[in-house]
């Protein structure tokens, strides 16, 4: 594995998602923190392996992977020297679950709004110096004047200033919405 995510002055953060749409929307809000790079896993046994030997500043896991639960991976990534003390966030669509007696520090629930990620990600891996600008829909690269629509499959997708998403998502289709 190229040493990519140990790169002087830059702060890593380990993403482990199974979901493709919700990946690309970690990398599109992450571009707003030039001075972190984003290192994704899909499932705990890549994550074990791309982990090894990183110094993440940050963990965060989905609590349902198709290998094993956000938990399970939290404590067999504690293992990893360079793992023992990141701090580590629960990312879930499950608004019940509760990070009481797991080793996260927090949990974020799905959908994920832009502005509170990424304040949260300045707080837990000290942002100064990392931040490009701060997010607004009129900055934000197409993000915040992007509309998302399901072209095979259930329900619509929207953008409105938080992260809307299926599971289920199959194929996306993106267009500007007219500003």
């Amino acid at each position: 594995m190229p040493d990519f995510a140990n790169i002087s002055g830059f702060k890593t953060v380990v993403y482990v998602e199974d979901q493709e749409v919700n990946i690309l929307l970690m990398q599109a809000m992450l571009r707003h923190r030039p001075g972190l790079r984003l290192v994704v896993a899909s499932s705990g046994t890549q994550a074990w392996e791309l982990t090894e030997g990183l110094e993440p500043a940050l963990l965060m896991l989905d609590i349902r992977l198709p290998d094993c639960t956000g938990i399970e991976l939290l404590l067999r990534l504690r293992q990893h020297p360079g793992c023992r003390d990141a701090p580590a966030v629960a990312v879930t669509a499950e608004h019940d679950f509760s990070i009481r007696n797991t080793g996260f520090v927090e949990l974020w629930t799905k959908p994920l709004h832009f502005d509170r990620v990424l304040s949260q990600l300045d707080a837990l891996v000290g942002g100064q110096g990392l931040i490009a600008e701060p997010f607004s829909p009129s900055n934000a690269n197409g993000i915040g004047q992007t509309q998302l629509k399901l072209i095979a499959g259930g329900d619509a997708l929207t953008h409105c200033g938080h992260v809307t998403c299926r599971t289920e998502v199959a194929v996306l289709a993106a267009s500007r919405i007219p500003g």
